[in-house]
Parts: C-alpha cells; sequence; structure tokens
C-alpha cells in the first residue's frame, strides 16, 4: 500500500465529510413549494430527507418491504434515540462547527466512550446498521437518484462521494464495504477475549497522549505510512521504529490484529 495512496485517501475523505456535513442544499420552503406530498414528518429535516421520503413514500415503503427480513423499520427509527449512534453524530457535529478543534474533540470522545457504550455502538453497527446498509441502500440510492426534485439535497450529498470515491469502486461498495463494514471491522472486531478494537485504540491512545498531545493526524493516521521499510510490523505493534519523515525513533500504540481490519481501507486504490 504506496503511503501517498493512503494520504490521498484519508485527506479525500476528510474534504467529502466535511463537505456533506457543512452544505445547506436549498431552503425547506423550497422544497414545501415544489414537492406537494406532505413530508414524512417522522423523519428530521435535515436535508430534505422529510420531503424526499413523504414524496416517495410508495417507492421507499416497496423497499423497506422487500427487505424486512434483514432490517425491520423499528430498528431504524430506533436510530435516532440510540445513545451509542446519537453520540457519533454529536461528535461530528461539534467537528463540522469548529474543524481546527477535531483532535479536541476526538480526544475528549474517546476519554469519554466506555467499553460498554463501544459494545453498545458495535451491537448497533451489526444488528441494525450493517444489515439494513446492505439490504436497503442499492434500491434506496435509485429512488433518491431519480428524483432530483423533492431529493435534491440528499442526491447532491452523494454526489460530494465522488471526492472520496475511487475510479474503480462503486458508490455502493464503497458506502457498504468502506464507510460502514469498515468502520464496523476497525472498531468492532475483537482484539483480544475481552476487548473490542475500538475500545483497545480508544484506551491506549488516551493513556499513551494527553489531550494537549494527541493529534488525529500525528498520534492515530501518521503511522500507517510513515514507517521506513521494514519497520512497519514495529510501527503497528506499539515497538520503535524509524519515522521515514523526521528519521526519527518514534512509537505508537500496539494495534496488533486490529491493523488487519483497516486493510480493505488502505489497500484500495485511487
Amino acid at each position: 500500500m504506496a503511503p501517498r495512496r493512503f494520504l490521498s485517501r484519508v485527506v479525500s475523505l476528510a474534504v467529502a465529510a466535511l463537505s456533506v456535513f457543512s452544505y445547506d442544499g436549498p431552503s425547506t420552503s423550497v422544497s414545501a413549494a415544489t414537492c406537494t406530498a406532505a413530508p414524512f414528518t417522522i423523519l428530521p429535516a435535515d436535508y430534505g430527507l422529510d420531503y424526499c421520503v413523504g414524496n416517495n413514500l410508495d417507492k421507499f415503503l416497496q423497499v423497506l418491504a422487500v427487505a424486512s427480513t434483514e432490517c425491520s423499520l423499528d430498528g431504524l427509527l430506533g436510530l435516532q434515540a440510540n445513545p451509542s449512534v446519537t453520540s457519533i453524530v454529536d461528535l461530528v457535529t461539534k467537528m463540522v462547527a469548529a474543524p481546527d478543534q477535531i483532535s479536541v474533540l476526538f480526544y475528549q470522545h474517546m476519554k469519554a466512550t466506555t467499553a460498554t457504550q463501544m459494545d453498545s455502538l458495535c451491537s448497533t453497527l451489526n444488528t441494525v446498521i450493517s444489515p439494513c446498509a446492505k439490504s436497503l441502500l442499492p434500491d434506496l440510492l435509485l429512488v433518491i437518484q431519480a428524483d432530483l426534485t423533492c431529493c435534491s439535497q440528499i442526491s447532491d450529498i452523494l454526489d460530494l462521494l465522488n471526492l472520496a470515491v475511487p475510479s474503480n469502486v462503486s458508490k455502493n461498495s464503497f458506502l457498504l464495504n468502506e464507510a460502514v463494514n469498515g468502520i464496523n471491522s476497525f472498531f468492532c472486531s475483537k482484539r483480544d477475549a475481552t476487548q473490542t478494537c475500538g475500545t483497545s485504540i480508544y484506551s491506549q491512545l488516551t493513556t499513551k497522549f494527553t489531550q494537549a498531545q494527541f493529534s488525529v493526524i500525528d498520534s492515530f493516521l501518521i503511522p500507517f505510512f510513515t514507517a521506513s521499510a521494514g519497520q512497519e510490523c514495529d510501527a503497528v505493534g506499539g515497538r520503535d521504529y524509524t519515522d521515514s519523515a523526521s528519521l526519527a525513533t518514534a512509537r505508537t500504540i500496539d494495534y496488533r490484529c486490529c491493523t488487519h481490519q483497516i486493510r480493505p481501507l488502505l489497500e484500495t486504490g485511487v
């Protein structure tokens, strides 16, 4: 895996994420004027989601009906009140509002996340988010992209993903394998009999670094691609290695088998 390729992927993902969550899109009043069906008010109004679903309700219900054996509507609606999900949404919202504080906010999130909370997030990913994404996403994207009037805001957000999706990977595959299953695999795989990778990584990072010392790039991401040739295993194993950029001796946390879970993201071409 070439270092520049991974760095390019990280930057592209960051730009796409910030673009998605900072995108305002047309006002709700425009949607109300052009989309005559009542909004589906049980859903949030962000990005015109309520109008998109309300004006294509029969099509969305057909997709849900076909996928009902793998994904329940109750499970999806319950995500709005799921603390493990809302904490992630809250983190992203704060990061978008204060991008210069991303490292501080992520450190505070890691410090506040217990093993029980990580297990709850992983349970939600495994029982609701991943199976629903797999069974619903392809057909839902078709419905959204077919209505460029009432679903225009969501469609525009999906178009922003082109910043991150490589030309040799489909948007469906990217969302499922990297955005959903990749995160699930990286954080929720078992490091040992008692800990998930997410719990171990959060604990090690907040123990090794203080909030003032921690940087998402330098402390978390850089070691994956600045280890000198032949020292990659030392770098991800928590042992001393030579940083190829500074030529200084460095040491990060012990990722152990958790490194394997990030391989699909690292190896995807751009």
